[in-house]
């Protein structure tokens, strides 16, 4: 008999090292943290964050 197994890991944090823009009427939206070490600038649109279990941070 043979058992096989599944392993899955999901992804905890999304980090960004290039450029990140919202552009006009764009609209994201996050449930994991987020650790920007890019630009972000002249943002025009919309971000969210969605997590009932845990809190959020956005650093960078």
């Amino acid at each position: 008999m043979f058992l096989i197994f599944a392993f899955a890991k999901a992804q905890t944090v999304l980090k960004n090292y290039g450029n990140l823009k919202v552009h006009n009427n764009g609209q994201i939206g996050f449930h994991i943290d987020v650790i920007n070490d890019g630009d972000s600038v002249e943002n025009e649109g919309f971000a969210g964050f969605y997590n009932q279990n845990n809190p959020l941070s956005f650093s960078g």
